[in-house]
């Protein structure tokens, strides 16, 4: 599994340039289809598996060979009231900081991005503390003040390359 991270410059359009990151990752023309979940991926490559996200100033693109979720999301104090509607007992329990708070979000965005369903999953359905029926959820190092998880449909997630993109 690789997870490309992409500072943008102020101004730049987050969408167009996590686009413009999987062009160049994948290194060869391809066509975008959308699962009956509105899903992105590649028309005949069911080898590559992808997913985007992007927050704040940082475009995140993740590769694997299996089901891949991700999420980075900037920190923002004002979100946390969000747990009391959308986390577990045991999340709840174990969010005492913003960090803690955006590290447990991402887990779950990443996980129902894997998924591939989205937001009609219920976020507020699952704790991303247990197994989730064959995926591996893990949050990684993150860009200061961001949170960024990964999630794959594996019964584990042997290594991730975590590659800065300068371009």
């Amino acid at each position: 599994m690789k997870i490309y991270l992409k500072k943008i410059k102020q101004g730049e359009n987050l969408h167009a340039e996590a686009h413009r990151l999987l062009a160049q990752v994948y290194g060869k023309s391809y066509t975008l289809e959308y699962n009956n979940k509105s899903k992105p991926f590649i028309k005949g490559d069911a080898d590559f598996h992808f997913n985007i996200s992007h927050s704040g100033e940082w475009v995140c693109l993740g590769v694997s060979k299996n089901e891949i979720g991700v999420d980075i999301e900037k920190h923002n104090e004002t979100r946390t009231r969000l747990a009391k509607r959308f986390f577990s007992a045991k999340e709840q329990t174990k969010c005492k900081t913003v960090k803690d708070f955006f590290d447990i979000w991402t887990k779950k965005e990443a996980f129902i991005k894997a998924v591939g369903i989205g937001l009609s999953y219920g976020i507020n359905t699952f704790c991303c503390f247990e197994k989730q029926n064959g995926y591996t959820i893990k949050t990684l190092a993150a860009p200061n003040n961001y949170s960024l998880s990964v999630c794959e449909k594996s019964d584990y997630i042997e290594k991730i390359d975590i590659i800065y993109v300068n371009c």
